[in-house]
């Protein structure tokens, strides 16, 4: 069910920008009876000719005037269209709800997190995953201008600072001598060349690692965060050989991956997009990195009266661009935030649309109990976003949410 939201941006981001080359040369499709939420895209505007070639979702047809009302991607722009100047697209990538990556990133840059200014809080460890190329904890590094340094046990982790560092090292010293060990006990001789071994030694160095910690008597890594088991799998290496020694060369756009100095040209396998995809990724922390948790919230405003779930996040945004904080409203034209609420609100609304289709009555209903089985602790931190429920189910009084985890929390 979660498919029919287009899942989570954090999870799987991808940066194409609202003027998809992909979408030229499309074939025109029949316009009448296009339903609200459709995704059109935009030709033969003399009194605009800047929207040419820009995407927008349907929101109503004005039979007097006959024109569509559609909703400019990204951000709040209405405008009345002639069916003449529409044409119906696929559905395209949940990012063309926001403007191009070189457009939010210089916003981004001026904030705190970027420009260096003030003080850096590390991103929580609740939130954290492993950046290879920047520092664990922050997430500051090439993309920021930030010098980091790797650990000089393992060197698969890196930090911008000395404090940073000291803050780790409790969870680090954990393992920093196991990922030592490993290093020196997988052959460097012949390192993976393509992504098939690449993969299986990641897993046999995995095996190695727990087999190390089995014969020192330890239960470290039974224990740890996900990001932290992430350093081997994660490691720095060539996006073309899969080197893992010596100096990388890094991406100077997003700084995320890096290349051999054979191979430090570049290669076709790290395009645009790709690279859209990881500064995306690094800027989601970083705003993680300001206010100390993602940016997961509900809609203000409920519904008066039943609605359907909205089919997709275009129409959802289509109903609800205007009706967040003014804050959150004047930033939704930023990947990241965008790509938070996104995946903030996904099962949100998963719940929302199975309780349509699943459930006789759900929509009158005033009061409802929602099951979480296999919650983990994050779900605690942003109970609010689960109010979205009661905003689209206007009937419904009372929710009651019961967090199943598999652990002790």
């Amino acid at each position: 069910i979660n498919a029919e939201y287009g899942g989570s941006s954090l999870n799987h981001p991808s940066l194409l920008g609202c003027m998809d080359p992909a979408l030229d040369g499309v074939e025109p499709v029949e316009m009448e009876g296009v339903a609200r939420g459709a995704i059109v895209k935009m030709s033969g505007l003399v009194t605009s000719p800047e929207n040419n070639g820009r995407l927008g979702v349907v929101l109503s047809f004005d039979d007097a005037e006959e024109r569509y009302i559609v909703r400019l991607l990204p951000g709040p722009q209405v405008a009345s269209l002639s069916p003449a100047n529409l044409t119906a697209v696929p559905l395209p990538a949940p990012e063309c709800l926001w403007a191009p990556t070189d457009d939010w990133a210089e916003m981004l840059r001026m904030g705190p997190w970027a420009s260096g200014e003030g003080a850096i809080k590390p991103v929580p460890e609740l939130w954290n995953t492993h950046t290879p190329h920047a520092c664990h904890c922050c997430k500051r590094g090439g993309f920021t201008g930030t010098p980091v340094r790797r650990c000089s046990g393992c060197k698969l982790v890196s930090y911008c600072s000395k404090d940073h560092q000291r803050l780790h090292w409790k969870i680090h010293k954990k393992v920093c001598g196991f990922f030592k060990q490993l290093q020196s006990t997988v052959e460097q001789d012949s390192p993976p060349n393509c992504a098939g071994s690449w993969s299986a030694s990641r897993v046999d160095g995995y095996r190695m690692l727990r087999g190390i910690a089995r014969q020192e008597g330890s239960n470290a890594l039974e224990t740890l965060h996900t990001c932290v088991l992430q350093l081997w799998a994660l490691q720095p290496h060539c996006q073309v050989c899969f080197e893992t020694g010596g100096n990388l060369v890094e991406c100077p756009r997003c700084h995320c991956v890096g290349f051999c100095n054979l191979h430090s040209a570049g290669h076709e396998s790290h395009d645009r997009t790709a690279c859209d995809r990881y500064i995306l990724w690094l800027s989601c922390y970083g705003m993680m990195s300001e206010q100390g948790n993602p940016l997961m919230m509900p809609s203000s405003t409920p519904l008066t009266q039943f609605e359907p779930a909205p089919a997709n996040w275009f129409e959802y945004f289509a109903a609800k661009c205007d009706d967040f904080e003014p804050m959150v409203t004047s930033l939704l034209h930023m990947g990241p935030v965008c790509a938070m609420l996104t995946d903030g609100l996904t099962l949100p609304l998963t719940i929302v649309w199975a309780l349509e289709r699943y459930t006789h009555g759900s929509s009158s209903a005033e009061s409802i109990e929602i099951h979480v089985v296999g919650a983990d602790v994050s779900e605690l931190a942003c109970t609010n976003k689960y109010l979205e429920i009661l905003n689209w189910l206007p009937g419904c009084r009372w929710l009651n949410m019961v967090l199943v985890s598999p652990n002790p929390v």
